[in-house]
């Protein structure tokens, strides 16, 4: 009887939407220079920003419905794809050298801070099923494109984002402090950069965890 009810449940995760095990959810703050409109700009990813807490600085090109987003870590360029939205955003595109389709893209809080307009919400792409394939996806884009002290410190700060929100988890008390919502950086509707009357904060549930140094280390989670 007991194997009868593993092959079931083991069915169930293959085939049943959900079922299975969570994507990691990566947790994003980018504080842009601007918020994006109905009409197509370029805006600047200002320092302070992070993605899967690693830091990052860019642009994002195009209005809140669709454009385009190019992220560099220590000048080097750690994504680069397209986003759209509507009743939610996806992104499409390369992320530390992995390839990415239909990334889903929440947002939490959103509006203006002292010295941006702050986005903070989190990413979850089958391309990272947990919190290890992300840190071992960082840890290889930094040994392709980093020094070894640059290594160390980038691949850190992707091994630090723990806890329920790294993991797919939902617990808005302990996942960085945010509630989850809507499109990617906007209103409930729309896309990066439509100021919903929040105020952007965090980035993202540090639970403590030491990441490897030298670009060698892989997610112990997940």
């Amino acid at each position: 009887m007991r194997y009868t009810v593993f092959i079931v449940t083991l069915v169930f995760a293959l085939v049943v939407p959900g079922f299975a095990a969570a994507n990691a959810a990566l947790p994003y703050d980018l504080r842009l220079s601007a918020p994006l409109g109905p009409l197509p700009s370029t805006v600047g990813v200002k320092a302070g920003s992070t993605f899967g807490g690693v830091p990052v600085t860019g642009t994002v090109s195009g209005t809140t419905a669709s454009g385009s987003v190019s992220l560099f870590s220590d000048g080097r360029l750690f994504a680069s794809g397209t986003y759209t939205c509507n009743s939610a955003c996806t992104f499409s595109g390369t992320i530390a050298g992995k390839t990415v389709t239909g990334m889903t893209l929440s947002t939490s809080r959103s509006g203006f801070t002292a010295s941006a307009f702050t986005v903070v919400g989190k990413a979850v792409s089958g391309a990272f099923p947990n919190h290890g394939a992300w840190v071992s996806a960082v840890s290889n884009w930094a040994n392709a494109n980093l020094s070894g002290s640059q290594r160390g410190r980038i691949v850190s700060a992707a091994a630090r984002i723990e806890g329920p929100l790294a993991s797919g988890k939902s617990d808005p008390g302990r996942a960085g402090g945010h509630a989850s919502g809507q499109a990617a950086g906007h209103d409930s509707r729309n896309a990066a950069g439509q100021d919903n009357g929040g105020s952007g904060t965090g980035n993202g549930h540090d639970g403590g965890h030491e990441g490897g140094q030298g670009g060698g280390h892989e997610g112990r989670h997940g």
